[in-house]
């Protein structure tokens, strides 16, 4: 329980603010440095009086508040440039960086026009596919979203790695470097 000259809030902040300067680590015991009670109890505590421990916690209170409007501006900002910088991605790779330049159709709906000196052509007039196959031996890669293609060691764990590491591979492709890897699953993304 807590005594009547402790705030429960302010024991709450003292305490985060002891895990925040690691001054815990200390106080544990065993492998996983547990706290119990026998932990607890040897801890100094600073205890200002009662009344400036309201004053603390409401400060403490009106500062998170704060900060956590200025994290939701800072996400809208982050999601405006995101969005921003798709559309100045699209509008090179599909008009060039000559906002003047002479445009003709692309013949694909979608696309719209594109540069006159430009040409459309198919994926495969570029890229083939990869037919070397793979083997049991050779690392093994996974394509994430938003990390791009990782070792699937560094990328999966436990029980999932050992069972994916005992699977099959005689259907799986040798990937090169400068390669285009999609993951058919998410082709979409």
């Amino acid at each position: 329980g807590v005594h009547s000259g402790m705030v429960p809030a302010y024991a709450y902040y003292l305490i985060h603010a002891y895990d925040l300067m690691k001054w815990l680590y200390g106080y544990g015991s065993g492998l996983r440095q547990n706290l119990d009670w026998d932990d607890f109890k040897r801890m100094p505590l600073v205890v200002p009086p009662p009344a400036e421990q309201h004053l603390i916690v409401r400060y403490l209170r009106h500062l998170e508040a704060k900060v956590k409007r200025y994290i939701g501006a800072k996400r809208k900002l982050i999601a405006a440039l995101q969005e921003q910088k798709q559309a100045i991605i699209q509008q090179a790779v599909t008009r060039g960086l000559d906002p003047n330049v002479k445009l003709k159709p692309s013949g694909v709906e979608w696309l719209g026009e594109v540069p006159e000196h430009w040409e459309v052509v198919p994926f495969r007039a570029l890229f083939t596919e990869r037919d070397t196959p793979g083997g049991q031996d050779m690392e093994m890669l996974s394509v994430t979203i938003g990390r791009g293609v990782l070792r699937q060691e560094d990328y999966l764990q436990g029980s999932i790695k050992r069972d994916i590491s005992r699977q099959d591979r005689s259907s799986y492709k040798q990937v090169r470097v400068s390669d285009l890897v999609y993951n058919k699953m998410r082709a979409w993304q």
